[in-house]
């Protein structure tokens, strides 16, 4: 029933649309501009109602009539300011999955795209001291918009982040927490894929698997140790652009200047954090997502990375990386090395991890591996944390929709030589719209 009202109102609409049409070519028609002319041209405009191919045959309904009255020229022109004012107010909108709703002028000076994720999770946690842990959670939820104004080479991108830290009970109270953050918020300047100036504040390219983010994740989460060496978001202003391959895609760059102080975080001094990246895709473009669903011939990206925060004062530090991701059949692998160490040289943090996925169902559901080593030289924690883990993954709709389960052992090590394991299971849902 709901079908069939819906097919009504839709030949409804069409037939209203094609009646002021046709009111347009007989006001058209009109040796001078009526008060009915001016009417329907004030409506036509704010409405929008006529198509392209509507237009179009207007115009040569127009011409034809002109030409066999013999005022073509008058009439012609009439046509022609119509027409613009047509296409003019009339915006183009549409919606793709994951990639949210659009918004864009005729002449795509202006577009706006909005969407959002939202991840939901539950966690089970069984140290080998303590009791043990069940939680529920929601730990991100996002919405973001970006497009361009004026041109296309003027982009922005604004994304709060609406979950916020979890509360924590404390007997009769909880625990003070703000829900609601800024992430990206930027604007770049991009006059060519070669290159590109952004300014604002962004999760900064280091770390393939930071650069992916969150969202394209084939386990529920990233390694636990990345943010030891991955800076996360950070406010400044920096450079982008790649070229090589079809579409400029085989080597790509980055450098930036940033605060280093964290998201939303003013800095303090004058220190400022250097950031670089640079990484090449020899035998096609790698995407920012991991799996490889497309279960195609045989792609690697191999990338470096480096931050420094100067070479004065006790928390200035600085920080290499390197990256070696590949996909080949329905199989992804990746792994990553990072060392962290404070101006005088000497070793602050190192660790890695590897992991492997395979899509046993065609980009529908995979399994993976994942093994990560932290050494810590630095604080008073544990000395090494392992991770290992496993995960299965249910994807709908690739990463925009995906329902993933993991679960492993999380090995620490204190300076004293004692060890303590916890097992930890987490179940997660993902919607992207």
């Amino acid at each position: 029933m709901n079908a069939i009202i819906a097919m009504q109102n839709f030949r409804v609409v069409k037939s209203i649309s094609a009646i002021c049409c046709v009111l347009g070519a007989l006001a058209l028609l009109l040796p001078a501009q009526t008060p009915f002319e001016a009417r329907l041209l004030d409506i036509l405009r704010a409405k929008g109602v006529c198509t392209e191919a509507e237009v179009n045959a207007l115009r040569a309904e127009a011409a034809a009539a002109a030409a066999a009255r013999g005022d073509g020229e008058t009439l012609a022109a009439q046509v022609e300011s119509l027409t613009a004012q047509l296409q003019e107010a009339a915006p183009v909108t549409g919606y793709k999955a994951g990639g949210g709703f659009h918004f864009s002028t005729a002449d795509s000076k202006a577009r706006m795209m909005v969407g959002g994720r939202v991840q939901v999770r539950f966690t089970s946690s069984s140290p080998e001291v303590g009791a043990d842990r069940y939680n529920f959670s929601t730990p991100r939820v996002r919405l973001w918009l970006e497009g361009h104004m004026f041109s296309p080479e003027w982009r922005y991108r604004i994304q709060p982040e609406l979950a916020g830290p979890q509360v924590t009970i404390t007997g009769a109270g909880t625990s003070a927490a703000n829900f609601a953050s800024l992430l990206d918020a930027w604007i770049e300047w991009k006059p060519s894929g070669a290159f590109s100036l952004r300014f604002g504040q962004w999760e900064v390219h280091y770390s393939r698997q930071q650069l992916i983010g969150y969202a394209n994740q084939e386990f529920v989460d990233r390694w636990s140790n990345l943010g030891t060496f991955a800076r996360g978001y950070q406010t400044g202003i920096g450079a982008a652009g790649g070229f090589g391959g079809e579409k400029g895609e085989m080597v790509r760059w980055s450098a930036s200047a940033l605060n280093g102080t964290g998201a939303n975080v003013a800095n303090a001094d004058e220190t400022i954090m250097g950031l670089a990246r640079v990484s090449i895709d020899p035998l096609g473009p790698v995407g920012n997502l991991e799996g490889d669903f497309a279960g195609g011939d045989l792609r690697i990206q191999a990338g470096l990375n480096a931050w420094t925060m100067g070479n004065a004062g006790t928390d200035n530090t600085n920080c290499v990386g390197a990256d070696l991701t590949l996909l080949w059949q329905g199989l992804y692998f990746t792994a990553e090395a990072h060392r962290r160490d404070n101006p005088t040289g000497s070793l602050l943090q190192r660790g890695f991890f590897a992991q492997a996925g395979y899509f046993f169902v065609p980009g529908v559901a995979d399994v993976g591996l994942r093994y990560g080593n932290l050494e810590d030289y630095n604080s008073g924690g544990p000395v090494r944390v392992t991770e290992s883990v496993a995960t299965l993954g249910w994807y709908p709709a690739r990463h925009d929709l995906k329902l993933q389960l993991d679960g492993g052992l999380v090995r620490s090590w204190a300076a004293s030589g004692a060890v303590s394991d916890e097992f930890r299971l987490r179940f997660q849902v993902q919607m992207a719209f």
